[in-house]
């Protein structure tokens, strides 16, 4: 099975202190890494995890989702009141009425995913005790897999 063609997300975790990656079209499947690197190498012995614990519980496993072609360009209808607002503090804020909205979407779409990311990653952090699940070898921490309810955790370099 090619792990990779699932995409994949990265963020920095505060509370981990270090990255998070997350396979998109596999809820609850997520890895960690000191670096995004580590992270997204990690992700695929989690990828590998969540199929087969979504297989062992006869669940459906989504196909990789194809990634669409974007232009950069779409068109907005705001409020008069609201294009003139924005005209007026893209002037003070000496740039473009492009440039501006550009940055307060950038500034607030960011912050946003943020939030959302690690409320997600909270809810997901579920780990089943008792015996190993899985065995992975390399690497240093823990892949873990979520799939309706039906849960893996694969350690890499267990502890004795």
């Amino acid at each position: 099975m090619d792990t990779s063609r699932y995409p994949s997300g990265v963020f920095w975790s505060d509370e981990d202190e270090g990255f998070i990656a997350t396979a998109q079209d596999l809820p609850g499947c997520s890895a960690f890494g000191e670096t995004q690197e580590e992270a997204i190498r990690e992700l695929q012995d989690a990828i590998t995890a969540w199929v087969a614990a979504a297989k062992a519980a006869g669940n459906p496993v989504p196909t990789p989702s194809v990634r669409p072609e974007f232009s950069g360009k779409f068109v907005v209808r705001v409020p008069k009141t609201l294009h003139a607002s924005l005209v007026r503090q893209a002037k003070l804020e000496e740039s473009s009425l492009n440039q501006y909205v550009v940055y307060l979407l950038a500034k607030h779409h960011e912050a946003h995913v943020t939030v959302k990311a690690a409320e997600s990653w909270t809810q997901q952090l579920v780990f089943v005790t008792g015996p190993r699940m899985l065995g992975h070898t390399g690497g240093g921490g823990i892949s873990h897999a979520n799939y309706g309810g039906v849960q893996a955790r694969g350690w890499h370099n267990p502890p004795a």
